[in-house]
């Protein structure tokens, strides 16, 4: 049926409207209709998603009649050993960020005060090994950059990162004609799995 308005007359007191029994009987033909639509008198029933509903009378029901799997009720930002997407840490050796998925980040900046560099055949070389922030489950992947205060003097570059899943063990080379040694820092970042 059409919707059945209620015809309120003339202002100020209503003339030629309906009356209150005829208005009251529009309203509850509306309400019936509106009430046959949802699925009945006693809306047992989560009103169905072809009718614009969630599917169910519960969160957990209309999750599950939306499609939506548990992230969607995760705390996006949290402890995720408490159900939360992704988890970020601060300590004294960096910053890392945990994901729900078993992926972790880690990032952080050593400083290195002056050194002496061994002499090495065309090279001079350092070898400086770091803590990661964070533990990982298998051996993660590095990417390590030179930050160096004295790069004019040292002319340094990564030789090499051999990581483990608790350290970073770095090799730096410089040209054998360079003097430098003064203190400087290095980046690395790593990527791995906590689980």
């Amino acid at each position: 049926m059409a919707k059945q308005t209620i015809n309120l007359g003339v202002a100020p007191n209503g003339a030629g409207g309906d009356d209150r029994r005829a208005a009251w009987l529009k309203a509850i033909s509306n309400f019936n209709e509106l009430y046959a639509f949802l699925g009945g008198d006693a809306l047992t029933e989560g009103l169905p998603v072809a009718k614009g509903g969630t599917g169910g009378k519960t969160q957990a029901a209309g999750r599950t009649g939306l499609g939506l799997k548990t992230a969607a009720i995760a705390d996006a930002v949290g402890d995720v050993s408490q159900g939360a997407l992704m988890q970020y840490v601060s300590n004294s050796t960096g910053e890392y960020w945990r994901f729900a998925s078993g992926l972790v980040i880690s990032s952080q900046t050593v400083s290195v005060g002056a050194l002496s560099w061994s002499a090495g055949t065309g090279v001079r070389y350092l070898n400086v090994t770091a803590g990661l922030p964070v533990t990982f489950v298998t051996t993660p992947r590095v990417y390590v950059q030179i930050s160096d205060n004295d790069i004019s003097a040292r002319s340094a570059w990564v030789a090499a990162a051999i990581p483990t899943a608790s350290t970073c063990s770095n090799w730096f080379a410089a040209n054998a004609g360079t003097t430098g040694s003064g203190a400087f820092s290095f980046n690395i970042l790593a990527v791995g799995r906590w689980k």
